[in-house]
């Protein structure tokens, strides 16, 4: 019955408040909801090796995959890699590390020492040169459950931190309740957050203390060219 209640007050509220909204601005208002957009990540740094997911499953092999490998794999749309990303990411020297099961793509993620896209797409995440980016970690649903993005981002960074990089910065969604799970039970620890509010291509970003120790910046492609920027940040920034 409470819940219920709670239900029909909400209801109720909101009703009450869609009435007093002039008529003339229920249009402009819809249209403001559909180009908002709000985001919160949470940054991560793995800067040591979790012995517990440091080894592969024997019936898997784990290793950074050839572009020509990743080009194959991304025949299968169940895989989630567009031409376009592939283009791009390679491109710019990213780096794929999958986890195979025989001729199976079990599980993969990206690694980036470059600018990279995120969502919303006119927005790139740039980092401290010192480590490297991990992004779209994906885990084919039939071998969801066995940690194997844990075990491939640590495998990842061993690797990384014998060429010389510090560790692996990656973000995940405050609502990522899963990705969240996973991040810190390989060991990853929380630097710092970004917030992101963006209107009609306009954005307000605000980013912690931590995140600018690491480095971790919100940027946006300079006018006209596909080439990230370096040097210019989104228009409207708080720190």
């Amino acid at each position: 019955m409470a819940v219920g209640g709670g239900i029909r007050s909400a209801a109720s509220a909101y009703v009450r408040a869609r009435k007093r909204i002039p008529t003339w601005a229920i249009k402009p208002l819809r249209r403001i909801r559909t180009r908002l957009r709000i985001k919160l990540l949470h940054c991560f740094c793995a800067d040591w090796v979790n012995p517990a997911f440091a080894t592969c499953p024997p019936k898997y092999t784990a290793q950074f995959l050839s572009p020509a490998v990743i080009r194959n794999f991304a025949k299968d749309p169940n895989c989630d890699m567009t031409e376009d990303f592939l283009v791009e990411a390679l491109s710019k020297g990213d780096e794929c590390f999958g986890i195979l099961d025989g001729r199976t793509l079990a599980a993969y993620s990206w690694y980036a020492s470059q600018p990279t896209r995120i969502r919303p797409r006119d927005l790139m995440m740039q980092i401290d040169g010192r480590y490297v980016y991990m992004y779209k970690g994906f885990t084919s649903d039939a071998y969801r459950g066995q940690r194997l993005h844990a075990i491939g981002k640590t495998l990842a960074l061993q690797t990384y931190m014998s060429r010389g990089f510090r560790g692996i910065i990656s973000y995940v969604e405050f609502d990522n309740a899963e990705s969240l799970k996973s991040t810190r039970r390989m060991g990853a620890r929380l630097v710092g957050s970004i917030f992101i509010l963006g209107v009609f291509g306009h954005y307000l970003i605000y980013r912690t203390r931590g995140c600018r120790k690491f480095g971790v910046r919100i940027t946006r492609p300079r006018p006209g060219s596909d080439a990230p920027s370096t040097d210019t940040p989104s228009p409207l920034k708080f720190e």
